[in-house]
């Protein structure tokens, strides 16, 4: 590269300690990110994340109730009636049956002695289903898990599109100033921005279009790790392995 373009090479060692740091700490979140992952969607019972796990996460599952998607293993809620297998057990058949009129009263008792109706009622948070009425309860339970919510996805999407790509104009940029083929750099600085975008609309895409679409939210979330990673290597090779070509003596000095 000709002219005063800056290019990594030759970073003072102030600058090359803020990309590597930089780096790592990103590099850290990602690791967390996709622990999260596992954490939100595992529970076939496998050693990693199925496209069943994911597809009722984002499609949901026509087969099961609202209420044994979120209860059972793995659900949101599953933690707050785990000290209550026999409760739990009693309102999964209750639902089952229809949630009849006869059994409502056996089942808001299990819903106070779980703590549920703390949340669940008017300037809870879950007061958008109150357990407060017969009406209320089963509406609500006997619902078909849906898999995420449009108010969920909205707010994933928003976040995962503007913090993301800040994370990759900074890695991006410091891809411009290897020592890459011009062209490799564009394609490498590039196509995060695509792999995020693909992620993101597949989320949309399997929620409303087709479950199917489960293999290109992990097909995008791959590509985007994938790329960090590459990028990585190209830095740290040029900040640390290259030679270091000096502008000068002073410069020298500085190291």
């Amino acid at each position: 590269m000709s002219g005063p373009w800056p290019v990594l090479t030759r970073f003072p060692l102030s600058a090359r300690c803020l990309c590597t740091a930089f780096f790592l700490v990103a590099g850290l979140g990602f690791i967390f990110a996709e622990l999260e992952i596992f954490d939100r969607h595992h529970r076939s019972g496998e050693w990693l994340i199925s496209m069943g796990d994911i597809m009722q996460d984002y499609h949901g599952d026509p087969k099961r109730s609202l209420l044994e998607q979120k209860i059972t293993d793995g659900g949101s809620m599953a933690i707050y009636v785990a000290s209550n297998p026999a409760g739990r057990d009693l309102l999964l058949d209750w639902v089952k049956r229809g949630a009849p009129a006869e059994g409502y009263n056996d089942a808001a008792k299990i819903l106070n002695q779980q703590g549920c109706s703390g949340c669940h009622r008017a300037g809870g948070q879950a007061s958008f289903a109150p357990f407060d009425s017969y009406e209320h309860v089963k509406g609500t339970f006997t619902q078909h898990g849906g898999g995420i919510s449009f108010s969920h996805l909205v707010m994933s999407s928003h976040v995962h599109m503007l913090a993301i790509p800040f994370i990759f104009a900074f890695t991006g940029l410091m891809v411009v100033f290897s020592s890459l083929a011009e062209r490799a750099k564009a394609v490498l600085v590039a196509l995060p921005f695509a792999a995020i975008v693909l992620d993101v609309g597949s989320w949309w895409a399997t929620k409303y279009v087709c479950p199917y679409f489960a293999f290109t939210i992990v097909l995008g979330g791959a590509a985007y790790a994938f790329l960090f990673l590459i990028q990585f290597l190209v830095v740290m090779n040029d900040l640390w392995l290259e030679p270091r070509p000096p502008f000068n003596a002073e410069e020298t000095k500085r190291g």
